[in-house]
């Protein structure tokens, strides 16, 4: 099934002319330069703080961007041939920046979302591959093979388990789609959808079960660790036992230097 994905905006109000200390006469039969709308710089920080969100179903997903609502200054270009876009109802739907259409597989109740780390969204597909879609453009920079879609994104990573029987983890540089594995942790990942739970930029909160564990397995008779793992040092920082649980997934944050997980 093919599916879309889109990047839309409300346009920022127009803004004031700019200000001369002296008024400038105006002569006969030569207009003024008019004020042009300023041109907005799509950023990390827009996306995330401006109200960036990714509704998906299926294997449709549609990413929406929308801009802050308070007006902006505006700045007088001569060099500029193109016409202002059409002042737009700021009431109204937004309109679309791009769309990009694939294959594409989410699931929110599996947590196969895609995830937006810098400037690039991420994105699953069908057969464990990975789109990595410039969120600015809407171009496809780069797909990744082999890595299961539930990420975590930690500094410029998308870190996620592995299949592997030594319990390793694998990262998705999201500039350019490289991925790394780290060395085996002993642990199993057979009997958790989602392993690594939080992160704090840095370090990677995972759980895994103890090395014999397998998908057949009740989780509740096998031994459970807490392990953080940190990533730009490649290695483990420490790993503590956990109270044996018949859960499938695990669910965790940080705030304020506190690890909360369920």
């Amino acid at each position: 099934m093919v599916g879309g994905l889109g990047l839309v905006r409300r346009p920022a109000a127009i803004g004031r002319a700019r200000r001369h200390r002296r008024p400038l006469r105006r002569r006969r039969g030569r207009p003024t330069a008019a004020a042009t709308p300023a041109a907005r710089r799509l950023t990390r920080r827009r996306l995330l703080t401006g109200g960036a969100a990714l509704a998906a179903a299926g294997a449709a997903g549609t990413a929406w961007w929308l801009a802050a609502s308070a007006p902006e200054e505006a700045a007088t270009t001569a060099s500029r041939t193109a016409p202002a876009p059409a002042p737009q109802d700021p009431d109204g739907p937004p309109r679309a920046l791009w769309e990009y259409r694939a294959d594409f597989y989410t699931d929110w109740e599996l947590d196969r979302r895609a995830l937006l780390v810098d400037d690039t969204l991420l994105v699953p597909a069908g057969g464990r591959e990975l789109y990595g879609i410039d969120a600015r453009r809407g171009t496809l920079r780069w797909t990744a093979q082999g890595v299961i879609p539930h990420l975590t994104a930690c500094g410029p990573l998308a870190v996620t388990s592995t299949v592997d029987s030594g319990g390793r983890l694998a990262a998705v540089e999201a500039f350019d789609g490289r991925v790394r594995y780290t060395d085996p942790l002993g642990l199993s990942f057979a009997l958790l959808l989602q392993p690594v739970c939080a992160s704090d930029g840095r370090t990677v909160y995972l759980v895994g079960h103890e090395p014999a564990a397998d998908y057949r397995d009740d989780p509740v008779r096998r031994e459970r660790f807490l392990v953080a793992y940190d990533m730009r040092d490649r290695r483990e920082r420490w790993r503590r036992p956990l109270r044996r649980s018949g859960a499938s997934a695990v669910v965790g944050a940080v705030a304020d230097g506190m690890l909360l997980f369920l």
